[in-house]
C-alpha cells in the first residue's frame, strides 16, 4: 500500500507563525503580478484604440479614385444581368 498523506501541523507561533506569514507574502506577490499584468492589458488596449482612431476606412475616396458601386450610374441592370456578369467576368 503505497499512499501519502499530507499533514499540516500550524503551531501557534514559532515554526508555524512563519508557514502563515510566507503564504500572505506569495498571495500578495500573486496579487502584485495579477495587477501589473492587468494594467498592461488595459493600457496596451488603450494604445491600439488611439493608434487606430484616426483611421478611416468608410470616407469617400478622393483624387483619381474610382467609386466600385456608382448607383447614379443611368445603366439599370437587373439582378439577372448583374448575376451574369459576376459569373462570366469575375468582377
Amino acid at each position: 500500500m503505497s499512499g501519502h498523506i499530507l499533514v499540516l501541523d500550524f503551531k501557534i507561533g514559532g515554526n508555524g507563525m512563519q508557514v502563515g506569514i510566507r503564504a500572505i507574502w506569495n498571495g500578495f506577490k500573486i496579487l502584485i503580478i495579477f495587477a501589473g499584468c492587468t494594467a498592461m492589458f488595459y493600457y496596451g488596449i488603450l494604445f491600439v484604440i488611439d493608434e487606430y482612431q484616426g483611421d478611416e476606412r468608410f470616407e469617400e475616396p478622393e483624387g483619381n479614385a474610382i467609386k466600385v458601386f456608382d448607383q447614379d450610374s443611368g445603366d439599370d441592370f437587373s439582378f439577372r444581368e448583374r448575376l451574369l456578369h459576376l459569373w462570366l467576368h469575375g468582377e
